[in-house]
C-alpha cells in the first residue's frame, strides 16, 4: 500500500513517535502543525523539564514575548520607547505590560518597565519534521528554518520514494537536517542524524515554549 496523501504519511510517523527519535516520557508531547511564523512544521515532539511547568495567569503572544526580549538586552525600557521598538499601538502595549506584572516578569513605576526576572523555558529538547510525499528540495528548505526554534531537523519522506534524497544526502548533511523515512508498515529509518545544536532563535524557542503551555494546560 502506498501513501495516498501527506496527511496519511503524518499520521503513521506520528504513531511513531517520540522513539527512535528519543526515549518516550511523561514529560514528552508531540505537537501538530506548528506555526512560528517560518512555514508550518508537521510535527515537533518536545522534551520539557519534569514536574509539569508551573502554569501561569497568562499564556503570551508574540508582543508579549518580543517586550521581554527586548528588557532582556537593556533590563529596563520606557513604555514609548517599547512603543518605538516594536511598532505596537500603545493599547496592545500596556495590556501586554499588565499581563507581564501579573506573571511577574516585570514592574512599571511611572512609564519606565523594568525587567525582574527572566524567562522561564520549560523545554529541554525539540526536534521538528517535515514530511513530504516527494518534494524533497522544498522539503529540506523548510526543515532547515525550523532550526530556529528546535534542536534537530528532519525531513520524513515514503521509501518508495526517497532514492533522489538519498542520492542527494550531501545537501542534508551540509544543512545539517536529518533524513527519516518511513515505510507503510511503519518502520521508521533514521537515514542522517543531525547534531544537536540550540535553536537559532531564543523567541522563537520562547514562542514554541508557550504553545506547550498552552497544550498542557488544556490536557
Amino acid at each position: 500500500m502506498m501513501f495516498d496523501s501527506e496527511q496519511a504519511l503524518v499520521d503513521l510517523l506520528k504513531e511513531q513517535l517520540p522513539g527512535p527519535l528519543f526515549q518516550k516520557s511523561d514529560e514528552t508531547l508531540v505537537l501538530d502543525e506548528v506555526n512560528l511564523g517560518y512555514g508550518i512544521a508537521d510535527l515537533v515532539i518536545t522534551q520539557y523539564l519534569p514536574p509539569k511547568p508551573l502554569m501561569r495567569n497568562n499564556f503570551f503572544s508574540n508582543l508579549h514575548i518580543t517586550i521581554l526580549e527586548l528588557l532582556k538586552n537593556v533590563r529596563s525600557a520606557t513604555l514609548p520607547c517599547i512603543e518605538d521598538k516594536t511598532r505596537a499601538s500603545k493599547r496592545s502595549i500596556n495590556r501586554c505590560v499588565e499581563a507581564l506584572i501579573e506573571d511577574a516578569y516585570v514592574s512599571l513605576e511611572s512609564d519606565v518597565v523594568r525587567l525582574e526576572r527572566e524567562y522561564y523555558c520549560s523545554i529541554k529538547n525539540t526536534i521538528a519534521i517535515e514530511a513530504k510525499l516527494k518534494n524533497w528540495k522544498r522539503a529540506l528548505n523548510q526543515a532547515y528554518r525550523y532550526k530556529s526554534f528546535s534542536n534537530e531537523s528532519y525531513v520524513c519522506l515514503p521509501v518508495s520514494n526517497s532514492r533522489p534524497a538519498l542520492n542527494n544526502l550531501h545537501l542534508f548533511k551540509q544543512m545539517e537536517v536529518g533524513l527519516l523515512t518511513l515505510r507503510d508498515c511503519g518502520d521508521l529509518d533514521i537515514i542522517y542524524a543531525p547534531p544537536s545544536e540550540q535553536p537559532i532563535s531564543s523567541k522563537m524557542n520562547m514562542l514554541l515554549n508557550e504553545q506547550v503551555l498552552t497544550k498542557l494546560h488544556s490536557s
